[in-house]
């Protein structure tokens, strides 16, 4: 069908071979299919059903902080930003050490958009402490970055 072929398509570009992809379209086992599902309803204009997917993801993958970070990032481009928040805030909270620090940035994107520079500078401060605790970084170029972009928002505030 039209649907298996664009989530074929996706997976291919995800890297993943054919033939897995084709089994994750029979199985539906790992978080990504329902990703790349929610894109194919959303492009056909059946956002509902999209958060109904979501709805799906959140209760077969409780543990997977992706499925969170991108239900956040669907809910702000649905314009539901209290439930957008609280999803960037569950795919910090469900990861176990060293986490990843994507969904901090985006949080803190987040906050900015909203206005909320204390909030978006309190969780880059976050993100900077994980990269020190978690990934014993606390200098070059990449907490650089996150102090620069501290700095950039106390200026708003």
């Amino acid at each position: 069908t039209r649907k298996q072929k664009r989530v074929r398509h996706s997976i291919c570009i995800a890297g993943l071979p054919h033939a897995a992809g084709d089994k994750l379209i029979e199985v539906r086992v790992v978080p990504y299919f329902g990703i790349y599902q929610v894109q194919i309803v959303t492009d056909d204009g059946r956002r509902e059903e999209a958060f109904a997917i979501w709805a799906e993801m959140e209760q077969q993958f409780p543990e997977e902080w992706c499925v969170y970070h991108n239900m956040a990032d669907f809910f702000v481009r649905s314009r539901r930003y209290e439930e957008a928040e609280i999803y960037y805030r569950k795919a910090i909270d469900v990861q176990k050490a060293p986490r990843f620090t994507d969904p901090f940035e985006a949080l803190a994107q987040f906050y900015e958009m909203r206005g909320d520079y204390t909030a978006a500078v309190r969780t880059l401060e976050e993100n900077l402490e994980v990269c020190d605790k978690e990934w014993h970084f606390n200098t070059g170029e990449s907490a650089d970055r996150i102090r620069r972009e501290i700095e950039r928002l106390k200026k708003k505030l």
